[in-house]
């Protein structure tokens, strides 16, 4: 395959992709960072953080964004509609659409997706796919009797919201008051998250597992059960040579690429990305920053100049032509 793909799935652990050979798959969790796989692209945490930091005036004392969303719903005594207006205005609720990479990681063969992200952009790209079925569970309640129904079928999944979403607004978690009521009366999403750390390898993609209900969890079950977990995966780029030894003395093995470089690596080294049209259209839609739909129809148009028989050999012409995503 491409060379750069190549290099790309040499920093993949191989026991990740052992996983996906076996019974019991990776459960994916997905943070901000993938918004910026989005068409146009979202604001990630700390970028939303900066934006509410000048917009409120406050001097950065070390806030986060729990802590500024906060000071906002502070401003009118109860009025979480404010922060949940703030937050759809800025994160382009009902303007952003999927790009290749949520294509990408609905192609794989997991069935449990956990976020703590409130847009519905991964849910409006699984209705792209046909006959698959993405269902959004926000009451942690009735989780493992969806979870157990995904198992026993095919092409189908569950996304589980433990933050909320924007439609489901009474659920979302923003604000510290948000955190305090979720870490003291809502245990349940904790204690799914734990026993999934505990029994089963997570893949983290543009999320940091610093928010303070799965940092928690995270740390409760590796302080008990160091040496004796599922190997974890993070996928983030690199930003500092300090973060790769430190996600190692947690048990988190650190792959360093982007979203979308890490998704068409994977599907490359197990060995769909060549063999299957959808997921290299995919990939071409992630190398070019569009929908899929509109990739799709770009490549139609250049099958001909290229001179394939057919779209999936163009497809990889143009990830092999884009410059690293």
């Amino acid at each position: 395959m491409i060379d750069k793909i190549d290099k790309w799935g040499q920093l993949i652990p191989d026991n990740l992709i052992e996983c996906f050979n076996e019974n019991e798959l990776p459960v994916i969790f997905i943070g901000s960072g993938f918004g910026k796989e989005a068409v146009p692209p979202l604001k990630t945490s700390g970028e939303l953080t900066a934006e509410l930091r000048s917009e409120l005036d406050v001097s950065d004392g070390g806030e986060g964004l729990a802590e500024l969303l906060q000071y906002l719903q502070n401003k009118s005594v109860g009025a979480k509609r404010n922060v949940v207006a703030w937050l759809k205005r800025h994160l382009l609720h009902g303007m952003s659409k999927p790009g290749g990479a949520h294509r990408l990681l609905l192609e794989l063969p997991c069935r449990e997706f956990l976020t703590t992200n409130y847009d519905s952009v991964l849910i409006q790209a699984s209705r792209e796919i046909r006959d698959y079925t993405l269902t959004a569970i926000d009451d942690a309640g009735s989780y493992e009797s969806y979870v157990a129904g995904a198992r026993s079928r095919d092409n189908e999944a569950v996304l589980a919201r433990l933050h909320g979403a924007f439609e489901c607004e009474d659920k979302i978690v923003a604000t510290t008051d948000d955190y305090i009521h979720s870490f003291t009366d809502e245990k349940k999403w904790s204690d799914i998250v734990r026993t999934i750390l505990r029994n089963r390898t997570v893949v983290f993609i543009g999320y940091s597992l610093r928010d303070f209900t799965t940092w928690t969890s995270y740390i409760s079950i590796f302080s008990k059960w160091k040496g004796n977990m599922p190997p974890h995966v993070m996928v983030a780029p690199l930003s500092s040579p300090h973060v790769s030894k430190f996600w190692d003395g947690y048990g988190i093995q650190y792959v360093p690429l982007k979203a979308s470089q890490f998704l068409i690596a994977l599907h490359d080294r197990l060995g769909t990305l060549e063999r299957d049209e959808q997921i290299a259209l995919a990939a071409a839609a992630a190398c070019l920053s569009k929908t899929y739909d509109a990739t799709v129809s770009e490549i139609q148009q250049r099958q001909q100049e290229f001179g394939y028989s057919n779209l999936l050999m163009a497809a990889l012409r143009i990830v092999e032509d884009s410059d690293d995503i």
